[in-house]
């Protein structure tokens, strides 16, 4: 094999800083519309993709970027099923 062959993790990222596929601006408008909605009512959201598409690091940057709204608690996360 060649010695300057990288590989890379496909673990999903939390840190907006890691990025490279720009997903963080796609995450900002969800958690955007989450934080300013009125409506008392609860809220599903089903996020659709291959596996290795980013679905999990979407999460995590949503949530992150909710950190910061008052009115917004998150209270779901992935279930693994065996």
């Amino acid at each position: 094999m060649a010695d300057n062959m990288n590989y890379s993790s496909d673990a999903p990222i939390s840190s907006p800083d890691k990025d490279r596929f720009s997903r963080w601006p796609f995450s900002k408008r969800i958690s955007e519309v989450i934080a300013k909605r009125t409506d008392p009512s609860s809220i599903v959201i089903g996020l659709y993709g291959a596996w290795g598409d980013g679905k999990t690091t979407v999460l995590n940057f949503i949530e992150e970027a909710l950190k910061t709204e008052s009115n917004v608690i998150c209270i779901s996360r992935l279930l693994k099923l065996k």
